[in-house]
């Protein structure tokens, strides 16, 4: 399917990409806020975190 987006109108194809973009774009924004809550609390408790897994080749192109 060829795509027929413009000013106006963006094709079903290129919106289900848009879409999912943004879902995984919210769960990564999400997965680093619940990672930095973590570290407060943990700072605050005065608990010692093992360290942070390293990020393996992610993209967010397509």
């Amino acid at each position: 399917m060829s795509c027929e987006c413009n000013c106006s109108y963006t094709c079903d194809e290129c919106q289900n990409r848009i879409d999912l973009q943004n879902q995984i774009d919210y769960a990564n924004e999400r997965m680093e806020w619940i990672v930095q809550s973590i570290l407060l609390i943990a700072q605050d408790l005065g608990v010692n975190l093992p360290p942070e897994p390293q990020k393996r080749g992610q993209s967010s192109e397509y």
